[in-house]
């Protein structure tokens, strides 16, 4: 896909989300309008605006990509439909500084499993994926997706579920983000 066609993609999702609130709306009993439809886009905004202020980065995890940011170079691949709100609450969480490169997908225009964004994330960050350690917690967006371009993976199963058939299985298992400090060194 070219830049022009994943701009396009990227900012559809965000659409999409608009498209929702407005047939919810229009489900709810208002007519179908450019006004219904603004208003649509205020709710959207509205729901980034709380997922903002509902998400937060520990203390522990903003310490640990603090000193893993010292020895490696650590990136950010997220599935966030929303650029703007997904580097706002990088930027409170005060970990904006830990990454060398960011790829959200609705910036982007690829989701995660896909692995078009994983590949770009490596080249933004200029490392091979033989090298690359790719953190997550969903079996099937970041086990999987990273796993197709030749990366290790550190999977975050909080419940130590039973990994899902078919899944390939993860270089590690950790319960919390926080366990890293121990598989890297640090």
């Amino acid at each position: 896909r070219s830049t022009l066609d994943r701009s396009a993609a990227a900012s559809d999702v965000y659409k999409r989300q608009v498209v929702r609130f407005t047939r919810t709306l229009v489900r709810a009993g208002l007519e179908d309008t450019a006004e219904t439809r603004r208003l649509g886009e205020t709710l959207s905004l509205e729901h980034m605006a709380l997922l903002a202020k509902a998400t937060v980065v520990p203390p522990a995890h903003r310490s640990l990509l603090t000193r893993v940011g010292e020895v490696y170079k650590v990136g950010l691949v997220s599935n966030f439909d929303h650029g703007p709100t997904a580097r706002r609450v990088i930027e409170e969480g005060g970990v904006t500084n830990c990454f060398s490169g960011t790829v959200i997908s609705a910036e982007h225009g690829w989701r995660t499993p896909h692995p078009k964004i994983f590949s770009d994330a490596l080249t933004e960050l200029n490392v091979d994926s033989s090298t690359a350690l790719f953190v997550g917690d969903s079996p099937t967006d970041d086990i999987v997706g990273a796993s197709a371009v030749g990366m290790d993976v550190a999977w975050v199963n909080e419940s130590q579920k039973a990994l899902p058939d078919r899944i390939p299985q993860p270089r590690y298992d950790i319960r919390a983000i926080p366990e890293l400090g121990n598989i890297l060194d640090l």
